[in-house]
């Protein structure tokens, strides 16, 4: 996986320093990415989340409610689903939105 913001190896242009999800590796001479990136990295896990054609990512989730980016505007809707879900299917019914994973 590579990061927007990682270059010259190891640097990252958010933090203005050397990236937390990186280590050297004397075995190639050279940065590896740590396995858990994502987990370590805020600025990686925002970016890096591959949304699939056709739907829409889940901003965050605060009491209860997805906050999704409908036409540029993040606005609350509540969570139909057990879990919390990275992304959305939305399909426009006649009295609002129904939510599909």
């Amino acid at each position: 996986m590579s990061c927007q913001y990682r270059y010259d190896g190891n640097k990252c242009k958010k933090l203005n320093d050397v990236c937390i999800a990186m280590y050297w590796c004397d075995k190639i001479m050279g940065w590896k990415e740590i396995s858990r990136a994502k987990e370590v990295c805020k600025y990686m896990s925002d970016e890096m989340i591959d949304v699939p054609k056709g739907y829409t990512k889940v901003e965050f989730v605060r009491h209860g409610k997805l906050y999704i980016n409908m036409d540029g505007v993040v606005r609350p809707y509540d969570n139909p689903f057990d879990d919390i879900p990275q992304y959305v299917k939305v399909k426009k019914i006649k009295n609002g939105y129904k939510f599909e994973k």
